[in-house]
């Protein structure tokens, strides 16, 4: 409700015991990952910038407990240990010995944090029917949100949505996952991350761009992110892994995709330091 409240998500229309009702938000969304990943990238980072200040406005100075991402790394590191022997035996002798505390300290010391959307990926991105692509040539003028601070263009009208995990961090975090959901098909069926979907530099300055100048940001600010986002890339790969190892657990056979094979091509790239493809690991 407060998330509703502050127009970062679609009004609540009500709550029941697993679940809760929402209005409609008409647009669709961003399915085909990379064309239109590239395609709104513009839109999607102003929506970014958006979202980390009102989301910590809304929840922050105690008005709702929000999980660090430190937090539930470590949390689910100890729920994925205390699944025991089930496990295989790559998770047990080889995810569950990550040094889950080398890789949290390696955002310790990044400045900007907010509230965090921690899941943006594709189907998570609407945008509204009537939004112009920003590869077309015609951009918007800049101004600035007097509730919020942030410099947006008078176009920009995409949406996140499914905020389940939602957590307090550095907004390098979102910054990297959403980069590494470049790199995927738009089949969700299938693992399927390929190396030269990746942003290039260009891409990955030009977004970052976007995101601090609508912060309201120096542009000194643009080369500290996209540094940290190389970092984030394995803290992603780690929270991922260890996402899959539980949800692979929790449905078992009724989940009808492949989580755990999902989450050891996550760890095969946390091994081998890559910020781009993911393979499923022999």
């Amino acid at each position: 409700e407060l998330l509703s409240a502050a127009g970062i998500t679609p009004a609540s229309l009500g709550r029941f015991l697993n679940g809760r009702v929402e209005a409609y938000l008409q647009g669709f969304a961003v399915i085909d990952s990379l064309p239109m990943m590239r395609q709104y990238a513009e839109g999607i980072a102003q929506e970014l910038a958006r979202f980390h200040v009102l989301a910590t406005r809304a929840l922050g100075e105690g008005r709702a407990p929000v999980e660090s991402l430190c937090g539930r790394l470590r949390r689910w590191r100890d729920e994925v240990e205390a699944l025991g022997m089930e496990l295989p035996e790559w998770v047990r002798e080889g995810l569950l010995k990550v040094d889950v505390e080398g890789v949290i300290g390696s955002i310790g010391g990044f400045e900007e944090e907010a509230v965090l959307h921690g899941d943006l990926q594709a189907g998570n991105i609407m945008v509204p029917t009537d939004l112009p692509s920003w590869s077309s040539g015609v951009h918007s003028d800049v101004h600035s949100d007097v509730r919020t601070g942030v410099r947006t263009g008078v176009r920009s009208g995409v949406r996140f949505i499914d905020v389940e995990y939602l957590c307090r961090g550095p907004v390098s975090f979102d910054l990297s996952n959403h980069f590494l959901e470049w790199s995927w098909s738009g089949d969700y069926s299938v693992l399927d991350y390929r190396e030269e979907r990746w942003p290039d530099l260009a891409e990955r300055q030009s977004f970052v761009a976007v995101y601090v100048g609508a912060r309201g940001w120096s542009s000194g600010a643009v080369d500290r992110l996209l540094a940290e986002v190389d970092v984030c890339v394995r803290v992603s790969h780690l929270h991922w892994a260890l996402w899959g190892v539980l949800e692979g657990a929790r449905r078992q056979e009724s989940a009808g995709w492949d989580y755990l094979g999902y989450a050891k091509g996550r760890y095969g790239r946390l091994l081998s330091g890559s910020t781009r493809r993911i393979e499923v690991c022999d």
